[in-house]
């Protein structure tokens, strides 16, 4: 229902942009725009999260960003083809071929099965019921009560933990939650590993036209060199879904991490040399596109899954909505730096604004090594015992929890796909 709500109100919000006369309209279109936007960008997390096994958990919220390249490629592709028309049309059409996408999501969004967390908590036992014998094959839906009797359970358990201030949780008070007990340190991971993705360096190394345009390229090479750039970005999704389950989140993101950190340096060192040596400059257009690589291979698409995987289920929309908007404030201000830093008449520093994001990468690399845990084969059962058990983020991976262990302790919520 709220996705469709957000739907309707994004083909209003269209109107608004393709009609707009002035800047001012056309700003004000953007900003509503980014209404809906930010409820596509953060329910598509929990969403995934709560409905998928565990054995499929990592790949449906890692392709989310697979979504997002698609969409930058798509988007490259229609500008690639309409940089050559001198007409309003061409900035129009691209407004326009956003209203394509709302009928079909639309219809998907509406036959789409309801969360079976969300329904428990709503109290609409026999629609949870029905959402879990959806969500799974014919052949096992006979446990679908099974299911439903654990869901119950699980509830019950969290009730009692929130006796007090269960109902509390909903609105603001929900988000006051997320910095308490041991859902500080979740809500530290979600933030900063989602926030990494900007503090990476992505809003410099995902520009890469100044460097084509130094090598010596028109604006239409330009163009050309930017879709295959995404079209890279959507190669690396694809190829990262390999490395999910069989290295893990922490090893891939920090691995991940630690050559675009190397990358980043390499194209400042060469800033200088490339100033006088034209082979210098492909050189650091081709360490961007290795940088936009290695960043679609790993913490592009894991920042997605660790989010989704590290929330308590109780708290999820809050917490998640709180991770995004971490992105979205550090991808606010990198926005607008970045332009001062590298346009020549601010304070041009080239190649050299590669140093800047080294700075801020540097450091987040080094939080990742230290606080980030292991997820992978971690029922949701399981972080909440390693999260209140205070586990070190090291240790995530090789620490033994017994079935006793679920079952005796006071757990915050167990997963229900997994179960059926």
């Amino acid at each position: 229902m709220v996705i469709n709500v957000s739907l309707i109100f994004m083909a209003a919000f269209i109107f608004i942009v393709f009609f707009a006369r002035s800047i001012e309209v056309l700003v004000v279109g953007q900003v509503l725009c980014g209404i809906p936007w930010g409820i596509f960008a953060t329910i598509g997390i929990s969403y995934a999260s709560e409905i998928t096994p565990l054995v499929l958990r990592g790949y449906l919220t890692a392709i989310i960003n697979l979504y997002w390249a698609t969409g930058q490629f798509i988007a490259a592709g229609v500008l690639q083809g309409l940089v050559g028309l001198d007409s309003k049309w061409s900035y129009k059409i691209p407004y326009a071929l956003q209203w394509m996408w709302v009928v079909p999501l639309f219809v998907l969004t509406y036959f789409a099965p309801d969360s079976p967390w969300y329904l428990i908590r709503k109290g609409r036992i026999s629609d949870a019921e029905h959402a879990i014998k959806r969500l799974g094959s014919k052949r096992i839906a006979h446990k679908a009560k099974d299911s439903l009797a654990l869901m119950i359970r699980t509830n019950e358990i969290e009730v009692q933990q929130d006796r007090k201030n269960r109902e509390e949780l909903g609105g603001w008070k929900g988000y006051i939650e997320c910095f308490r007990g041991t859902n500080l340190r979740r809500t530290e991971i979600m933030c900063i590993s989602f926030a990494g993705q900007v503090l990476s360096g992505s809003t410099f190394a995902y520009s890469p036209s100044y460097f084509f345009s130094q090598a010596g390229l028109n604006s239409d090479q330009v163009y050309k060199l930017n879709l295959g750039t995404t079209g890279i970005a959507f190669s690396g999704t694809v190829c990262s879904w390999f490395l999910l389950n069989k290295f893990g989140r922490r090893t891939i993101y920090v691995t991940g991490y630690f050559f675009l950190v190397l990358f980043l340096f390499l194209i400042g060192v060469l800033a200088k040399p490339a100033e006088t040596n034209g082979a210098v400059k492909w050189a650091q257009a081709a360490l961007t596109m290795l940088w936009v690589s290695t960043y679609a291979l790993t913490i592009g698409p894991l920042a997605f899954t660790i989010t989704a995987e590290t929330s308590a289920t109780r708290i999820r929309s809050q917490s998640v909505c709180l991770a995004r908007n971490a992105y979205n404030l550090v991808s606010l201000i990198s926005q607008i730096v970045e332009p001062y830093l590298i346009n020549p008449g601010s304070a041009n520093l080239k190649g050299l604004t590669a140093f800047v994001w080294f700075a801020t990468a540097f450091p987040t690399l080094i939080w990742s090594f230290f606080r980030l845990p292991e997820t992978k084969d971690r029922t949701y059962a399981e972080l909440d015992i390693l999260f209140e058990r205070r586990v070190p983020a090291r240790e995530f991976a090789a620490y033994q929890i017994d079935v006793a262990d679920i079952v005796q302790e006071t757990v915050s919520e167990v997963p229900v796909t997994e179960k059926q």
